[in-house]
């Protein structure tokens, strides 16, 4: 299971400890290719270039004071400039991407971070947030079926 948070606010991520940003934690990079939402497996909320994970996720938490409220338990970011996030798990299952290729474009916000790639995001999932806390019965069952490595 994906949503373990320590006492220390870290995260359990296919066995790997991650901070959380604003109450979301890091599952690593995931493929984005072939989605239900115009070829995504999110819903795409903003793209500029301003973007790192923590303004995708900040402008994904800030939904829930909006009119109407909405509770984005998933965010990820993509193609240096792309923020995705859904109120349910990413559909269809994403497969995990590993290696040298998998997620290396630099954020346009802050070149020091990764923004995911060319159909390829970093994903966060909510661990706590104000009246929400995990996603048990949105996460998948497990570690991702499909692993790829990406060279």
């Amino acid at each position: 299971m994906y949503n373990i948070l320590d006492s220390a606010g870290s995260f359990q991520a296919g066995g790997q400890n991650t901070s959380a940003i604003r109450g979301f934690a890091s599952l690593g990079c995931f493929s984005d290719s072939i989605g239900p939402y115009a070829g995504h497996n999110m819903p795409q909320l903003f793209a500029n270039d301003s973007m790192t994970p923590d303004l995708c996720i900040s402008s994904a938490v800030a939904q829930l004071s909006a009119m109407p409220a909405t509770t984005y338990l998933w965010a990820g970011v993509e193609y240096g400039r792309e923020c995705y996030a859904g109120t349910v798990a990413p559909t269809p299952e994403p497969s995990a991407l590993e290696g040298s290729g998998a997620c290396t474009m630099a954020c346009k916000g802050d070149e020091h971070e990764i923004c995911g790639g060319p159909a390829m995001l970093n994903l966060y999932v909510v661990t706590r947030l104000a009246g929400v806390t995990g996603t048990e019965s949105d996460v998948w069952s497990s570690t991702p079926a499909t692993r790829t490595a990406v060279p």
